[in-house]
């Protein structure tokens, strides 16, 4: 199993690729430098490896902790993966499994997209983000699309935020819940980067779906009553 990471990790990413278009033969786990890391370049990394195209993934792994004084943090990650959306390579953030597993099927969608070009070309960064894109606006609610999409589009995202928590009511919650998020959740015009607003987006997706399902559930009860 590749030094530090959970095997959960390690299954969860393996199935990712199984469940894929892409061979499973062509990929391989590789020990590798890891300079873009806090733990750094003496310190090598697992990164999983499509030997076709050398396209590679790099996970760091912070388990949860705590001290002799109550004092902890929850399980954090980095991620370094190549291509990257924005740029040859990218280097991102996430405090839960779910966004690194999320981002590594979208890394699997380039590589499916690269391989499947006839002309053997890279691709520009413009065409990775625009295949990244529709890939993410595939998955998000109708309704959080049409209000957000244009916004996030864009590049305002804090306002894309803005109008997608309100879409499912989803604003004051947050912003008495999570108080250090209070700025960017209720103000369209705050500094918001585009990761934190596809999480959110996400989030306000997935609510309004829940929303849907349950509003479906208590329509067919009282039918059946």
């Amino acid at each position: 199993m590749p030094v530090g990471l959970l095997a959960s990790h390690v299954r969860a990413l393996e199935a990712a690729v199984g469940g894929s278009t892409l061979a499973h033969e062509k990929f391989e786990w590789r020990m590798m430098d890891a300079a873009w890391a806090d733990s750094g370049a003496g310190d090598p990394l697992p990164a999983m490896v499509h030997v076709e195209t050398g396209f590679l993934f790099s996970i760091e792994y912070h388990p949860p902790w705590q001290d002799e004084f109550g004092a902890g943090g929850p399980a954090e990650f980095r991620y370094f993966r190549s291509p990257g959306v924005q740029g040859e390579t990218e280097t991102i953030e996430a405090r839960s499994w779910d966004e690194v597993l999320f981002d590594f099927r979208l890394w699997l969608r380039l590589i499916a997209r690269e391989i499947g070009r006839h002309d053997g070309g890279d691709l520009a960064g413009q065409d990775r983000r625009k295949a990244y894109l529709t890939d993410l606006w595939t998955l998000i609610h109708p309704d959080i699309r049409t209000v957000a999409g244009p916004r996030f589009d864009a590049r305002r995202y804090a306002d894309a935020v803005h109008v997608a928590l309100a879409q499912v009511n989803a604003t004051e919650t947050f912003a008495r819940a999570v108080p250090g998020l209070v700025s960017p959740v209720t103000h369209p015009n705050a500094e918001m980067n585009e990761a934190t607003a596809i999480h959110f987006l996400f989030l306000a997706s997935l609510l309004r779906y829940k929303i849907a399902e349950a509003t479906a559930a208590i329509g067919q009860s009282g039918n059946a009553s």
